[in-house]
């Protein structure tokens, strides 16, 4: 007769380990299937436990998806903020939101195609909804010195900010969900080397321009030290 499984983590394995395992295979499983579509006994077979070992550390499966998303967003977060905090302008932070973010994806695949459905996930499944208010990326005001106008010397208006914090959410987001669709792990990377191409230009284009563009805060693309001389 065949021994009965052994309840509890794996012999050898620390309690924060069997955690942390339970993680990365939520993550895959909720990636590739949505909240909806993973079962906890998906989960604990991904991760090599028992249903009872994986009950002992979550007590649902929103639990589980929580805590994956709260540590891997708190991870990203903590990446970016990172990344951002030297930049001098606005203009210098979008381009390292966007190097951090092609950089953290080629480090962990299977993060972009979870935190790609996590909204929808959140919107759709009420017991999620505590990740709805959890904040994604920086505020990129918060990580530069204050804009201020080419001409009337005022700060950059907060709305302004969170505009630009949200589209460039958008950006990165937009990109991690097209390179899940074509299932092609190069794609994010290339579209993020386009971004920045694009932010590049952008920047040297309004440098050479005198024509001013009605409604366009020139300080706020500013050219950063590294382009000056471009």
């Amino acid at each position: 007769m065949a021994a009965a499984k052994r309840m509890g983590r794996p012999t050898g394995r620390t309690k924060n380990q069997t955690r942390a395992r339970i993680i990365e295979s939520a993550l895959l499983c909720f990636g590739s299937h949505g909240y909806g579509g993973t079962t906890n006994r998906m989960i604990a077979d991904a991760a090599g436990l028992t249903n009872g070992a994986l009950y002992r550390h979550f007590q649902t499966k929103a639990d589980i998806y929580i805590a994956t998303f709260m540590q891997t967003n708190g991870w990203m977060l903590e990446r970016v903020s990172t990344a951002v905090s030297g930049a001098a302008s606005l203009r210098e932070t979008m381009l390292a939101v966007a190097r951090v973010s092609r950089a953290l994806i080629t480090e962990k695949p299977t993060m972009a195609p979870f935190l790609t459905i996590v909204r929808m996930d959140a919107e759709h499944y009420p017991e999620l909804a505590v990740i709805k208010d959890v904040q994604v990326l920086p505020n990129l005001g918060d990580s530069t010195e204050p804009a201020r106008a080419a001409d009337s010397g005022d700060a950059l208006p907060d709305d302004q900010l969170r505009c630009y914090t949200e589209v460039m959410a958008t950006l990165v987001n937009g990109a991690a969900r097209h390179a899940i669709l074509s299932a092609d792990p190069d794609d994010f990377a290339a579209l993020m080397d386009k971004l920045e191409r694009v932010l590049e230009a952008a920047g040297a284009q309004l440098r050479r321009s005198g024509t001013a563009v009605p409604g366009l805060d020139y300080s706020v693309i500013s050219h950063s030290e590294s382009a000056a001389g471009s």
